[in-house]
């Protein structure tokens, strides 16, 4: 599919506190597939913690139309009030805009039962193109251990699988450090990049915490992208509740800024071999003479496909 242009499904109008359809502005340009959104809107990047599902509150925000993942001791009104302090009149944010598992699709699943779901059906195109939504978001509101969770200045917790700096999805959804605000304090506090945080090898900033994270992030951002052998080992080693989030997640990074592209649509039972190969399949050119030039091994296994593609288990 063009992946270029596809705008968020939803966001949350945080004035009136409710989910309503994405209204781009219609403008009369010469290639119009091109064009920034013309909504003005926050995004929010946090990390999913453990047993989220099982906490899943039903909410008038988004009439009523999914359960509603939470953090245990966390609440939509105080993530609202985080987004509106930072000047936000309208915001994304995955589990009220994208749709989430419904009670019967959730019940189904424990029933070992196969349901072919609205949600699987508006992810087969809002999963894959969620970089779209923070690239051209106004900024982004960070947090680091769980939506609507306070910031734990504990850096072991950083290790942590669910951490915000571990995640698959992390990578797309960055900006540069100016452009995303910290979350997880008292309203309208924020946590600067200076901060001093203990670690075992002595005092660091939060800048120089996240400096190799976001030289990874930027790289895959920058006009000329990243390496795809380096951008797939550093996301094998990531934290993904569902595993081909990870290739999802490198589908969306080797496009850079201002190039139009297509994407492999998104089916979470798709197994990594496969959405690998499609991944490799709709790759730039430069990306698979890289992958034929510089990959030291060829295929594993006598199947048919070429020689020069490794598989995704000798990636990682």
């Amino acid at each position: 599919m063009n992946a270029t242009r596809v705008p968020p499904r939803r966001l949350w109008d945080l004035k009136a506190n409710r989910v309503i359809p994405f209204y781009g502005k219609q403008q009369p340009l010469l290639r119009p597939r091109l064009q920034p959104f013309e909504q003005d809107y926050w995004a929010v990047s946090h990390s999913w913690t453990d047993g989220m599902h099982e906490r899943s509150i039903d909410t008038p925000i988004n009439s009523h139309l999914w359960p509603v993942p939470m953090p245990k001791g966390s609440n939509l009104q105080h993530v609202r009030q985080e987004l509106r302090a930072c000047g936000a009149e309208y915001a994304w944010l995955d589990v009220v805009c994208l749709r989430q598992r419904s009670g019967q699709e959730i019940a189904a699943m424990e029933g070992f039962m196969q349901e072919n779901s609205l949600r699987e059906k508006e992810w087969v195109v809002d999963v894959p193109t969620i970089g779209n939504i923070y690239r051209n978001a106004s900024g982004v509101l960070r947090y680091f251990n769980g939506l609507g969770q306070s910031f734990n200045p504990d850096v072991g917790s950083w290790r942590e699988p669910t951490h915000w700096t571990n995640r698959a999805w992390t990578l797309q959804e960055m900006r540069p450090e100016e452009e995303m605000v910290n979350a997880g304090f008292e309203v309208a506090k924020r946590l600067p990049l200076r901060t001093p945080l203990d670690t075992p090898t002595g005092p660091l900033t939060l800048r120089e915490m996240l400096k190799p994270l976001s030289e990874i992030g930027l790289a895959a951002h920058s006009p000329h992208g990243i390496s795809i052998i380096e951008l797939a080992k550093h996301m094998s080693k990531r934290f993904a509740t569902t595993p081909v989030d990870k290739i999802a997640g490198i589908n969306y990074l080797i496009w850079p800024k201002g190039w139009v592209f297509n994407l492999p649509v998104y089916r979470e039972t798709t197994q990594m071999e496969d959405a690998w190969l499609r991944c490799v399949q709709s790759m730039r050119r430069d990306l698979k003479v890289e992958l034929l030039f510089l990959y030291p091994h060829p295929r594993d296994g006598l199947d048919e496909i070429a020689t020069w593609i490794p598989t995704w288990s000798q990636i990682e």
